[in-house]
Order: structure tokens, then sequence, then C-alpha cells
């Protein structure tokens, strides 16, 4: 669709050009989210236009442009010391919004991505946590533990895998370490952010019947290589009470944590040059205050705090939040070489 989009306007062979048209696509797709979803949760649509998504892609666009990758990969000011030597970002965090059922997928780990596509390649450990569930919202995690692994690679080769994976009734506030290998997919009804591995590597097992296409293609032979044959062997945890901070989620590859400010009790967190911060608010107002620097978080909002930034501090503007609208934020993070421990 874009390259032939770059051929109306006559710029097929400018990147640039190109890059732009990328953008702007992406920009108006986030735009119809935004006032749909965010806007709702902000209390306020934005203008018909789009307006306030607008603004806010533009921003990171230019960010994006002005980033330096010899930062990312030489000097660590942004990622820390704690980032695996590469010149890529070392956190991906997304919001998966799901209407319907989402196929069930299978992510290879760091061995496995190098071995079925090639060098550089990286795999794909993920986190979840649930911002919305409608009433019965469900996913898929694992095989049932009653299932012989046999089992499993001929649903994987024949069709039917779905009906040996186990079920899952999710609620808000719980989080789930989806590890690489783990055969899984995420039903209708649920509102969902997601921390990962930098990695696009997804193969995709079971479309509940969707036929597959070029552009939505199946991964047999690679599912049958990556995935687990087992049942999900996790922790469910959760951010519910009113602890200020807690741990909802950790591996190698990531630290996923909250943080909960109150009224006449701040917040505070310090990258202390370790690593990258990335904070997603998903409720309330939040004011974060360094040394130097202030931003406001509203909810669905990401700030990316430099690991070289001082201590900073999230606070609540304003009065008393109510209930529902006491702020929350989820704080991504690399994982300190010798104090996480994975679970």
């Amino acid at each position: 669709l874009m390259l032939e989009l770059a051929r109306d306007h006559g710029v097929a062979d400018d990147p640039v050009m190109r890059q732009d048209l990328v953008r702007y696509y992406t920009q108006n797709k986030v735009n119809a989210w935004t006032n749909a979803r965010i806007g709702a949760a902000r209390g306020a649509l934005t203008g018909a236009d789009g307006s306030m998504a607008k603004l806010a892609t533009a921003r990171v666009c230019q960010q994006s442009r002005d980033l330096s990758l010899a930062i990312i990969g030489a000097s660590g000011m942004l990622t820390g010391t704690d980032a695996p030597a590469t010149r890529r970002f070392p956190l991906l965090a997304k919001i998966l919004d799901s209407a319907d059922w989402l196929s069930v997928q299978v992510h290879p780990d760091d061995e496995l991505a190098v071995e079925l596509e090639g060098p550089g390649a990286v795999g794909k450990t993920e986190a979840w946590y649930i911002i919305e569930a409608e009433p019965g919202a469900e996913i898929l995690l694992g095989v049932q533990p009653s299932v012989r692994p046999g089992a499993v690679s001929s649903a994987i080769r024949d069709g039917g895998l779905a009906g040996l994976l186990e079920r899952r009734r999710v609620s808000a506030g719980e989080a789930y370490l989806v590890t690489a290998g783990t055969l899984h997919a995420i039903g209708p009804g649920v509102l969902a952010y997601e921390i990962q591995q930098p990695s696009d590597i997804t193969y995709r097992v079971d479309d509940w019947g969707r036929p597959a296409s070029a552009g939505r293609p199946l991964h047999i032979e690679q599912s049958l290589v990556c995935a687990d044959q087992g049942p999900w062997t996790g922790q469910v945890r959760s951010s519910a009470g009113t602890e200020p901070h807690g741990l909802l989620a950790t591996s190698e590859h990531f630290v996923l944590e909250y943080l909960r400010p109150a009224p006449e009790r701040p917040v505070a967190s310090d990258p202390g040059g370790a690593s990258v911060h990335v904070l997603t608010a998903v409720s309330g107002s939040v004011a974060v205050r360094g040394a130097d620097w202030a931003e406001r978080m509203e909810p669905f909002d990401t700030l990316v705090v430099p690991a070289d930034a001082d201590r900073y501090e999230l606070t609540i503007p304003g009065g008393t939040p109510s209930p529902a609208t006491a702020p929350l934020v989820l704080l991504a993070r690399l994982p300190a070489r010798q104090r996480d421990v994975t679970v």
C-alpha cells in the first residue's frame, strides 16, 4: 500500500518521502484509535481531525528523527549500563485492544531466532498487564496439563490447537509473563499493555479458521521448532491494593513494575545510569518531575526517561482523585545484572 502511494506521488525512489508517507498513514491510524479509546478515557474526545493525536504523534516522530543511534548504542546515556551491547533500543511497549480473538502465536528465544531468521535476529519474551477486561474475557496461555506433547505437534500441523490450550479468565490489574516458546492468544474484550524484547518475530500457529494469505500466513514449521508443549508455569501478579510500588513481571530481558503515587505520598525512582525507564500511565493524571525537567502524563501516555537522568518523582496534580481515576503508572526497565531474578 505504501509503495503504491509513493508511486502515485512520484516519490517511489525517495526514501525520505516514503518514510513520511508511512508516518502519515500510521499517524492517522493512531488518530482513529486515540479518539475512540484514549479520548474516552480522558473524559473528552479530541477534535474531529484528531488534533491532539496529531500533535502527540508529530512530537514523537520529531523526537525519533533527532534520536541518534550513536547515543543508543555507544555512550549508553539513553539505555544504560545494563543494556545489551547492541544498537537496537532494548524495550518495546505496546497497547493491545482486542475486539476478537487474536491469532494463536509463539515466539522464538534469542538462539532460535538466529537459527530460524539469521544473524542479528532477536527472540521475543513479553509480558501483559491487563488494563481493562470485559466480563468473561479470556486469554490462552500454555498447554492444558493433561495434553500429551505429541498431540500438540499434531494439532499444530493439522489444526485445532486452540482447543488444547489453557483458557484463563482475566481481570484488570493482572500481569502475565509470556516467555519465548509459550503458545498464547488474547481474546476479545481485553485492553492490555505489553512490554517485550525489541523483536517483530511472530509465528502464527492458528488463526481461528481465518484463511491464510501472503500477508497473514501460518508458520507451521517454525512453530514446531519453537513451541513449548507443556503448561504455562508462571505466576499471576497484580497491582491490586494500595502499595506505592510493586513488581509485576521480571525476566532476563526486562522488569515490569507499577508506581502508585497518592496525595501527600510521592513515588520516586532513579535510573542511576543503569537502565532507561519507560513509563506508561494506565489511569489518572500524573506529574513527573526531575531535577531540571517536568512532564505531565495522562492515560496511555508513555515517557522515556534516559538512564543518565537524575532521580525523579511522581505526584498527583490537583486535588485528591476518585478511586476510578487514581493514578497508576507502569515502569519498564532492563534487569540489573546482579539484583533481578527471573521468575
